[in-house]
């Protein structure tokens, strides 16, 4: 009865010790999937936290920026070339960039731009022939440009007034005003089929 009862006690362990060993297992999957969803959670606030520190890194190089050609302003009446120390601000500045931190300036010269609203019958004509188009249709391109920009209805050699556009497909007729974007060029003879792929 003594072996009985000593067996009877030691399944009884036995069994405490496999219920004990099933809920450490099922605790620390539980504490697992805890962890890995606190760390993507924690992963997802530092890039909020990061997107804001390097915002805030931008707006101040851009300060920087716009002091330093303030600065080259003042000294030299204007700004006219980057030897006068702006092609390189943060040198010009003095501020260290933070270890880790990738910082790249970039001016880009807008008055090289052409307003095609302000060019001239000549000046129009070279830009056309410049692109490569030849002789006729820059011409063409031209007088017909001039006449939505121009504000009488006298179409040019080449041109396109309102006559010219009523027997068109295109439900349009000339602005005789500057273009207001770029896009209404495709509402402009011959800038269609020559600039506006369908695609």
């Amino acid at each position: 009865m003594a072996f009985r009862e000593s067996k009877m006690a030691a399944q009884q362990r036995g069994s405490i010790l496999l219920m004990v060993l099933v809920l450490i297992i099922v605790v620390s999957y539980v504490l697992t999937k805890f962890v890995e969803r606190a760390n993507v959670e924690i992963q997802g606030e530092g890039y909020y936290v990061e997107r804001a520190r390097l915002r805030l890194h931008a707006w101040s190089y851009l300060e920087v920026v716009v002091a330093v050609l303030a600065d080259v302003k003042a000294i030299d009446n204007a700004i006219y070339a980057p030897a006068q120390g702006w092609g390189n601000p943060l040198d010009y500045a003095q501020i260290e960039v933070p270890e880790g931190l990738n910082v790249t300036i970039e001016f880009i010269d807008e008055s090289a731009k052409l307003s095609i609203n302000e060019l001239d019958e000549g000046s129009l004509f070279l830009l056309f022939d410049e692109m490569g188009f030849n002789l006729d249709v820059s011409q063409t391109l031209t007088n017909t440009l001039l006449d939505w920009i121009d504000e009488d209805d006298e179409a040019r050699i080449d041109g396109a007034e309102s006559r010219e556009y009523s027997t068109t497909e295109l439900e349009m007729h000339p602005s005789n005003q500057p273009l207001a974007s770029l896009d209404e060029l495709s509402s402009i003879i011959g800038f269609r089929e020559l600039f506006f792929d369908d695609d």
